[in-house]
Order: structure tokens, then sequence, then C-alpha cells
């Protein structure tokens, strides 16, 4: 069952709940926002959406007591509106916010796996080579060319400014004999040389993101040297011969995390984000509800007064905490979990207005793919619902041919409490089928030993450190086979063992 935004009665609730003595069952109110404010989400999504945004009002109508019943219903309609338009906003202001950190259509590469110094991307895996780029498509289209990989997993991902993807490159029948694409802005209409086939984005504005297989620091330099055969240039550039191959720097650069501004700041950039990427048809039901708080394409909050501005002011302070509540009740309801663990939304990547599901990966792991390329699940809470902590210890075990099943390779990684690498002594981030040296049950399964102690002797070698407060782990499936998407093959379950 689909609904969209709250019901009558429930926000008859929330006005009731908020205290005040503001309008009786019988003479409730009209809704406080329009039904596709919050877009499409499932029905238990909806309820624990509900419960967080129901709080939220009845905190800031406590603050109200000075304005008329009539005054008060306002502010609340208003606040509940502005709120829903920073959970609709935030994926598209932090993903620009990251995508305008990356040069401007030159492809960067880095000849190095993440480590405690990459820090400008929550949750990076400690699997492939990472690749960026900012596709700035206002004067047309760029060209990107991907090589044969010879086997080697090479993938580039394309995210339009609504983190909505666009298109895969270099996987496929293109692994075996490289491809040209020229990605084009909306409405491009125009002539391409040979051999380059058209991939039209929603947006000028393009997050690339490659990943390249290497299998650890010693194969870091044949990893390199496939991608130094890359080249991304615009259209005329290729037109004219010229090709433009990476920069491959030999380290992260030290980059402070990317957040999304404080206050009012955030609608102000929310309306000029819009403004230059016009968003989606799909959303005009909701930003035309937007835009009568004040919220929308080339608006800001500092032309606001009266209830409009104490209300997106209230909504601009609270939002990020309302929205890091909504997103820890949803992680956790049952159709999200698997065995214990939290997965990506199956619309990952291809979100249309399921504006929850879009906050919630831009929140916990900005950039993902579609699950039908990797699927991800995270865990935070052991096998009886206890919080992960450095001051017990834990084991991951895959029974005899339960390993994870995949097209390509699959990893477990354990992050700290800002989601980014713990440094510890073996600079382990991560363990998986490519880890050298791991030890096998004798009955042929495979155990993974969690803790912030070093565990010692034969446990050592499959031991992944952690910190000594809170973490969490993610196992990442590359390529993912049908029983792992489908849900048939389950992970297991984090046991602690002292």
């Amino acid at each position: 069952m689909r609904i969209t935004g709250w019901s009558r009665a429930a926000l008859a609730t929330v006005i009731l709940g908020a205290g005040g003595g503001v309008a009786s069952a019988s003479t409730a109110p009209p809704p406080l926002r329009a039904s596709c404010e919050l877009g499409t989400v499932s029905k238990a999504a909806g309820t624990a959406e509900n419960a967080v945004l129901k709080a939220a009002v009845g905190r800031f109508d406590q603050g109200l007591t000075e304005l008329s019943r009539a005054g008060r219903t306002t502010a609340a309609r208003l606040y509940a509106t502005d709120l829903a338009a920073y959970v609709y906003g935030y994926p598209i202001v932090i993903v620009r916010r990251t995508i305008l950190t990356f040069p401007r259509n030159l492809m960067v590469s880095i000849g190095k796996l993440a480590d405690t110094s990459t820090v400008t991307v929550v949750a990076p895996n400690h699997d492939t080579l990472y690749s960026v780029a900012q596709l700035d498509l206002t004067n047309g289209p760029v060209v990107i060319h991907t090589p044969p990989t010879h086997g080697r997993y090479s993938v580039i991902q394309l995210l339009d400014a609504f983190t909505n993807i666009v298109s895969y490159l270099g996987d496929g029948a293109a692994a075996r004999t490289g491809e040209t694409a020229a990605i084009a802005p909306p409405g491009w209409h125009g002539s391409l040389p040979a051999g380059v086939h058209l991939v039209h984005s929603a947006t000028r504005l393009v997050w690339l993101l490659g990943r390249t297989l290497a299998t650890g620091p010693a194969d870091t330099a044949t990893a390199t040297a496939l991608l130094s055969q890359y080249s991304l240039q615009t259209l005329p550039s290729y037109v004219a011969g010229v090709r433009s191959h990476p920069t491959i720097l030999p380290e992260f650069p030290r980059r402070q995390p990317v957040k999304v501004p404080s206050g009012t700041a955030f609608f102000d950039e929310l309306g000029s984000d819009l403004g230059g990427d016009p968003p989606p048809v799909g959303d005009a039901c909701a930003l035309r509800t937007f835009a009568a708080a004040g919220v929308g394409p080339g608006r800001t909050a500092s032309g606001l007064t009266g209830l409009k501005a104490r209300a997106i002011a209230a909504a601009a302070s609270d939002g990020q905490s309302v929205l890091n509540q909504i997103i820890e009740r949803v992680r956790h309801l049952p159709a999200m979990m698997r065995n214990g663990w939290a997965t990506t939304p199956p619309d990952t990547a291809m979100f249309t207005n399921h504006y929850l599901d879009r906050a919630l990966v831009a929140r916990i792991g900005l950039g993902a793919n579609t699950n039908s390329k990797a699927l991800y699940m995270t865990e935070d809470q052991d096998s009886e619902g206890r919080a992960l902590t450095g001051a017990h210890s834990y084991t991951v075990h895959f029974a005899p041919g339960r390993l994870p099943p995949v097209g390509q390779f699959w990893s477990l990684t354990l992050y700290d409490r800002r989601i980014l690498f713990y440094a510890n002594s073996l600079n382990r981030y991560a363990v998986g089928d490519r880890s050298a040296g791991l030890r096998r049950d004798s009955h042929g399964g495979l155990t993974i030993y969690v803790s912030h102690r070093d565990p010692g002797g034969k446990q050592r070698r499959n031991w992944l450190p952690a910190p000594s407060g809170s973490f969490s782990l993610y196992l990442r499936l590359y390529e993912p086979k049908s029983a792992a998407v489908s849900g048939r093959w389950l992970p297991p379950s984090v046991v602690r063992s002292s």
C-alpha cells in the first residue's frame, strides 16, 4: 500500500496534540500540507515520519502562546510545510555542494584507496580507487571515453543534481570494448561524431563518480594505469581531436566534510539551487505548496516577514535534527531490514518523487549506486538490538556456502560515529573476498571478529578493528545476484561475544 502526505485525521491529531486549545476534532483545520509535500512513502515510513513531525509541531506550538488560535494554526501549517521542504531540499543542497568541490569538466582520480584522511564524502569504500568530476553542461555536452578494462571492475556513475542516475559508463559489454558517450544538457539537439552515443541528463550539473577495483596497495599502480586511459572533454574539444586524460593524485586532498548551511541560509541556498537546475516536472505539486510558505526557486528567507519568517527560521534551526530522527526511525522499519541490517531503498538513485528515500540515502550514503549495481546493508546494533560499541566484542559469521552472492566482489567495512574510517594499528578498514590472509573456520565458514581490543592469536587475521565508542558496519555487494536483491539471501547477525 502507498500513501502520500498526512491524512486529515492525522493532521487534526497534530494540531490537537500541540496544546493551546486549538480546533476541536469536529472542527479540524484543513491539512497542514498538501498531500504531495512529502511525496510517495510507504505506509509504515509515513507513520514514522508523521510521528516525528507531530512532535516537532507540538514543540513549535509551545512557543506560540501569545498568538490567537488562528495565528497558531497558520504558524503550525507554515512550520510543517517548511520542514517538509527541508526533507525535500536536503539532498539537493548537499549534493550540489559536494559536486562543486570537484574540478569543472576535468576528471580527477586518486591513485590510493580511501583512508582516514578521506572526509569529503561520508561512508567511502575501501575497495576501489575513486574518480570524480563536476560536469557543467551549461555550454553543451561533454564527451567521456572509457577504455576496455580487461576484466577489472571499473565503472563510471553519473548522477544529476537531484541524486538520480543519469547513466553508467564502462560496464557490461563496454567493459570489454570501451565506449564513448556525449553527456548532454536538457533540451540539447545536435550532431555527434561517429562512434559517440548520446546520453541526456535531466540537469546541467552532473556528478561523475568512478570506481575502479584495487585489491590492495600493491595493485594500485596497475589500476591507476587503467585510470589514465579515461578521457573527458567538451564536445568541441573532442571534435578538434583533444583528449583530456584524468589528473591522478597520489593522495586524497585533505578537505573538511561537506555540510549544509545552517539557519535560514539553507533555504536561501535551496532557492538558488532550484533556480539553477529546474526540478523535475513531477515535483510541481510539492513546489506549489512550498512556495506558499516562501520556499522555492529564486526565493530567499530574508524577504519574509511575520509568521512566515518565524516559521522558516524555526524549521531551518530544527530541520537537520528532525530529518535525522525521521531517518533513524525509517531505517529500522521491518521493510527496510534484512536480518537486522538496514538496506538501501529499492528506488536508490531512481527516486522520482520519493523524497524521504532520497533524503535518507543522501544522509547516510551520498552517491550510492542503484541496487542492481551495488547493494548496501548497514548495521549499528547487535543481534539483540543493542548499539554497537567498542566496549564489547562481536562476531559476524558467514556459514559455509553463505558468503554474499555477487557477480563482482563484496566487503564488510567499519565506520566510526562520523561514518568515516577509524584509524587503527593495522590500517584495516574493511575485510572482504579479496582480503589476504583471512582464516576459514574448520567447517569452511568465515568468522569476522569486530572489537576495539586486539583479539590476538589466529583471530587477529580476521580482526576488523573498532573504535572505543559507537560504530557501524556496512556490507557492500557489487553487482549483487538476484538472491541478495530479492532478500532470499540474508546477511548474518552481528553477535556480541563479550
